[in-house]
């Protein structure tokens, strides 16, 4: 069977009216053409689209080339209106801070009202009064108890601070322990006095003995001053 050239028509496909005019001869040769064909069809339809796809892209680049330019142009022109107020306004208001801080009227109103503001949020704290003296009593210095019986000691004292505020202080006595921090509030510089009363039960300690006792005030804070005030017990439980 004689070779047959492809031929192409103008637009680049495959010109399949050339082929039409091979006669076979041959069930065979019958067959071979119409394999040839289909392989001719799928590569025309092959070219046809890459065909097609090669002029989509050329008319595509060629419309965003027109739009770049334009959106450039647009961005610049943008650009220019923006800067062109910025600077007016700029200079318009050189003149006004230029003005404003020689004359000083802008940074007076500010130091005034943060110096306003500062004195009014915060309160001055008073300072703590000292306690300068103390003094201690008791009602009865000895006592005495039996089985089952109790004397009561009452104790009295007094703090002198030389101004208003507060104090803390505390009584300690002999077998008694400590009565823990108490607070004492002068309003103005002077004395106030204090009271503490002690009990002690005849049964808790041996008979026909004499015990002596020590009772202490003292001052905690914001200073300490201490005053001691002996005493005896006795208990006559046999």
């Amino acid at each position: 069977m004689p070779k047959q050239k492809t031929k192409f028509n103008s637009s680049g496909f495959i010109n399949l009216k050339s082929i039409s005019k091979f006669k076979p001869k041959t069930k065979k040769q019958l067959g071979i053409l119409l394999i040839a064909v289909l392989l001719l069809a799928s590569l025309s339809v092959v070219l046809y689209n890459q065909h097609t796809t090669n002029k989509t892209n050329t008319l595509t680049a060629s419309s965003v080339e027109p739009t770049s330019s334009a959106q450039s142009t647009t961005n610049s022109s943008a650009q220019n209106q923006t800067s062109t107020p910025t600077n007016s306004s700029s200079t318009g208001t050189t003149q006004p801070k230029t003005s404003g801080s020689s004359g000083g009227a802008a940074s007076t109103p500010s130091s005034s009202s943060s110096s306003d503001g500062q004195s009014g949020g915060s309160t001055p704290t008073p300072p703590s009064p000292t306690v300068t003296a103390e003094t201690l009593g008791v009602d009865h210095t000895s006592g005495s108890a039996s089985c089952g019986q109790s004397y009561t000691y009452n104790f009295s004292g007094t703090i002198t601070a030389n101004g208003p505020g507060t104090i803390t202080y505390h009584w300690f006595a002999t077998d008694k322990g400590d009565s823990g921090p108490l607070s004492l509030t002068f309003s103005a510089a002077g004395t106030l006095g204090v009271t503490k009363s002690l009990t002690y039960n005849g049964s808790d300690y041996g008979g026909g003995q004499s015990y002596p006792m020590t009772m202490r005030l003292e001052s905690l804070t914001p200073n300490s001053v201490s005053k001691l005030q002996n005493f005896d017990f006795t208990s006559t439980c046999i």
